[in-house]
């Protein structure tokens, strides 16, 4: 399935890999004797249960009202579910589960949340990576309100921390200034401005190609013209940081200078795990005044992004 930037969030702050990614241990950390003697909120078990056995209507329900799936996307909810259902074997089963004391997570609502809860999924490789969950009391009932990833918060201080390397050229139109083929067997899809960019502070312009991929997934570049080099590269910077939580590895050692971020596609279930399913890679560079944007879709868990390395070295803006 092809995705495109997320525009509004990129104005927004917000397991281990091989080949060129860096990975940073988890910030999920277990504490004391207090989460020790608390009873885990049931609320996690049943949501569990709830999606392994297709009940999608009430797994929806025991989502917090902000949290809640819109009956417009449900079916879509209900596919990425069969997919990291599929992943972690056949079934949902959770493997570890324990209380995370002191909490980190805030929900969705930005207020501290009555539990946080990490898990696990069993998976034919034995267990997955932890997945953690906010619990907050709404209506009198416990409901879920939020999710992160192991080790996200960490991954995302080492992209903050890094640096995209400018690359001196000037861009001229954007609508022409890609190639028109960056992965071989690709066919293009959609090739055209993009229509409001006031929500990106500094932009003037944006250009954005699709193509989709041999292997089902896809591929899109979106350029953005910025009012100056460091305009350019704040907004490639911020991009980068927009997944937050749902982040699962920094991408390093990219051609040209580009950072990138691998993130957990079917994150918004709250029970993919980052060491399970598909993810999607995601790249940022500047060129001039220009940032670029690559998000490659349909990437499995624990590859190697030598596929995103090979689009961002085919990448030549005229």
């Amino acid at each position: 399935m092809l995705v495109g930037v997320v525009l509004l969030a990129a104005c927004s702050s917000g397991g281990s890999g091989t080949g060129n990614t860096s990975t940073v241990a988890s910030s999920i950390v277990e504490s004391s004797t207090t989460a020790a003697t608390r009873e885990i909120p049931p609320v996690v078990n049943r949501y569990i249960e709830a999606l392994d056995s297709g009940d999608i209507a009430a797994a929806n329900a025991m989502r917090c009202e902000k949290g809640r799936v819109p009956d417009s996307v449900i079916d879509r909810f209900r596919t990425e579910v069969d997919l990291v259902r599929t992943a972690a074997g056949g079934h949902l089963v959770i493997g570890t589960l324990k209380l995370i004391d002191p909490v980190t997570l805030g929900s969705l609502y930005g207020s501290r949340p009555d539990a946080q809860v990490a898990f696990s999924l069993l998976d034919p490789a034995g267990e997955s990576s932890l997945v953690a969950v906010a619990v907050i009391t709404e209506g009198g009932q416990q409901r879920l309100c939020g999710n992160m990833q192991e080790g996200s918060p960490g991954v995302q201080a080492a992209i903050a921390a890094s640096t995209i390397v400018w690359n001196e050229g000037t861009v001229g139109s954007l609508a022409t200034a890609l190639p028109t083929e960056l992965l071989p067997g690709s066919t293009q899809v959609d090739d055209a401005a993009v229509g409001d960019v006031s929500q990106i502070p500094g932009a003037l312009d944006s250009w954005s190609r699709a193509w989709s991929t041999a292997d089902a997934g896809g591929l899109r570049v979106t350029l953005f013209r910025m009012g100056s080099s460091d305009a350019a590269l704040t907004l490639a910077k911020q991009i980068l940081q927009t997944p937050g939580l749902d982040t699962a590895e920094q991408i390093t050692n990219l051609p040209k200078g580009y950072q990138g971020v691998s993130v957990v596609t079917s994150a918004w279930t709250w029970v993919q795990p980052a060491s399970l399913g598909l993810r999607t890679d995601r790249a940022a560079g500047v060129v001039g005044d220009v940032a670029v944007v690559v998000e490659l879709t349909g990437e499995q868990a624990g590859s190697d992004h030598s596929t995103l390395a090979q689009v961002v070295q085919a990448i030549e803006l005229s």
